[in-house]
């Protein structure tokens, strides 16, 4: 009996800690993006959170944006901005999985005529935050890369 209730106790553990699930979309460019740091230095994270401690109040939206990227170790991380479905997220990557689409031009792309299709695992860190340290395919195809200026 005592067996079955740790057998239990274990699965409910690991059910509540995986919470990632897997998305599929294409890669998105937008030409302007000032919501999302990334490969800042230490320096620059420091300047930005003296910043945000000498910010008036009536930013607490942005304030508590950047406190959640720096409370989990986002700030400052890679990023890629992937279309799905109508829809455009923002998901943070680990470096070693950035590697495998760093190379990805918006210019190349286009001239190219192709897209380019991730499937990876993410984890909702808050409200349209996304962290990923699994890119589980990159595919290209034919066809016009999605972006914005």
């Amino acid at each position: 009996m005592r067996d079955l209730i740790y057998l239990t106790i274990v699965c409910v553990i690991l059910s509540c800690n995986s919470k990632q699930e897997t998305i599929k979309g294409d890669l998105f460019f937008k030409l302007v993006n000032i919501s999302s740091p990334s490969g800042m230095s230490s320096e620059e994270i420091s300047k930005i959170e003296h910043m945000l401690k000498n910010v008036e109040e009536n930013n607490n939206e942005l304030i508590a944006y950047y406190k959640t990227l720096k409370n989990n170790n986002v700030l400052g991380n890679p990023y890629l901005l992937l279309k799905v479905n109508n829809d455009v997220q923002t998901i943070f990557l680990s470096k070693n999985e950035y590697e495998k689409i760093k190379l990805y031009t918006l210019d190349d792309l286009r001239k190219r005529n192709k897209t380019v299709e991730i499937e990876l695992k993410i984890k909702k860190i808050d409200k349209d935050i996304f962290f990923s340290d699994e890119i589980i395919s990159v595919k290209e195809g034919e066809g016009e890369t999605p972006w914005q200026k």
